[in-house]
């Protein structure tokens, strides 16, 4: 063992491994190091703050961005679930309008069908008529008004004119139809 009071500090040798015990160095030299020291510690903090930061920032960007996407995505589902719905709602009022058109057609094709075809008729011109005297203060009466089977044979009439007009505009050409409608522009 050999100690060298010279450096202020003792040198243990055993077995060929050289050990430094209380190494005393000059004030400006440990200052220099604890400067050295606080210096890499402040640069260290700076890199890791900055990291923190910038870790953070592409969160709440990828957080925006999702929340953006999920938003649009509720928004499309939305608006299909509301179209497949109405879509829905349509084709229930079509079926339920074949329904009763078909029932309406097997009705008329018996005798007290077309008396009942009457009687409604009849009562929608009732109905309309009376809607017509709620509404305005002029009103356009039938010469007949008391003879309710006058109005509806004229309805009858009126609506067997209609069909015959629609029959005949059916059997026609279509190009006849389209250079009508141009002449008359």
């Amino acid at each position: 063992m050999m100690c060298c009071s010279e450096a202020k500090q003792c040198i243990v040798e055993y077995n060929n491994v050289v050990s430094l015990k209380d190494i005393h160095m000059p004030e400006k030299v440990r200052d220099a190091m604890q400067l050295m020291v606080a210096a890499e510690r402040k640069k260290r903090a700076v890199i890791t703050e900055s990291e923190g930061q910038r870790a953070s920032e592409i969160n709440v960007a990828e957080g925006v961005k999702r929340s953006t996407v999920l938003r649009s995505e509720a928004h499309m589902t939305e608006s299909i679930n509301r179209a497949k719905g109405e879509a829905e709602a349509i084709l229930s009022v079509a079926a339920a309008r074949a329904k009763s058109i078909e029932a309406i057609s097997k009705s008329l094709q018996s005798n007290k069908g077309m008396s009942a075809a009457s009687l409604a008729i009849a009562e929608q011109y009732v109905e309309a008529f009376s809607k017509l005297a709620k509404e305005s203060n002029t009103l356009l009466l039938p010469a007949n008004t008391g003879d309710v089977s006058s109005m509806v044979a004229s309805a009858l009439a009126t609506l067997n004119k209609v069909n015959k007009q629609l029959d005949s505009k059916s059997d026609s050409a279509p190009s006849e139809d389209l250079q009508k409608k141009h002449d008359d522009w």
